[in-house]
């Protein structure tokens, strides 16, 4: 609550990944470690699945950066180690 995520997948420490708001100066976002709620729900029952010990487990390619108050739409751009850029733009809903 209160902050925009970027879950990156295959990223790593070397990678550099900015946050704009409304246009606005690109922020550095926040490398961080958690569980992955797509991976939570997939496997909150292993009934069913060929491996009774698949679960989550946490992974460190998520990015964060506090929301600013009023802000409506956010662009992430990742750039990986060989200068490759990957970019999104999300409205903010209220």
């Amino acid at each position: 609550k209160g902050q925009v995520v970027a879950n990156i997948w295959a990223s790593d420490p070397s990678w550099c990944v900015e946050a704009s708001f409304d246009g606005g100066k690109a922020l550095e976002m926040e490398r961080f470690e958690c569980y992955d709620p797509a991976a939570q729900e997939m496997y909150k029952s292993t009934e069913g699945f060929d491996h009774s010990y698949i679960y989550p487990s946490p992974a460190d390619h998520f990015y964060r950066i506090a929301l600013p108050e009023g802000a409506r739409k956010v662009t992430v751009t990742a750039k990986d180690r060989f200068g490759k850029c990957y970019t999104q733009t999300l409205t903010i809903e209220k």
